[in-house]
């Protein structure tokens, strides 16, 4: 088995559970390819059984660095025909999305919250 790393941390926090990640990836033999976004473009996703994308949210989005890598990958598979309309399921292939934040928080009540708030019903 194969997987691919790939994530943009700026404070180190999600290079951190990046590195765990690939730690217990390896351990369980799998062959891991780990790359800082702005080291990534020349991976082909589609070559790997495991594709882990991490990064710190702001504002419930990914910052502007993984994003812009997200678009350059999408528009380079939908040039050569591989994203597919409907987006159907590509056998034996798996995504992994993992998010770091900071800030204030309210241990187990934050979770809570939002699963009674009106506004996620």
């Amino acid at each position: 088995m194969k997987a691919a790393i790939v994530y943009w941390s700026k404070t180190g926090n999600t290079e951190k559970v990046a590195l765990a990640i690939k730690e217990g990836l390896e351990e369980a033999g799998v062959e891991v390819l780990f790359a800082r976004t702005q080291e990534a473009d020349d991976i082909d996703l589609f070559d790997d059984d495991l594709v882990c994308l991490g990064f710190p949210t702001y504002q419930w989005h990914p910052p502007v660095p993984m994003g812009a890598f997200i678009k350059r990958k999408f528009s380079e598979y939908r040039e050569q025909g591989r994203v597919k309309l409907a987006a159907p399921e590509v056998p034996g292939r798996n995504t992994l999305i993992f998010c770091t934040h900071s800030g204030p928080h309210a241990g187990i009540n934050e979770a809570i919250l939002f699963m009674i708030s009106p506004a996620f019903g």
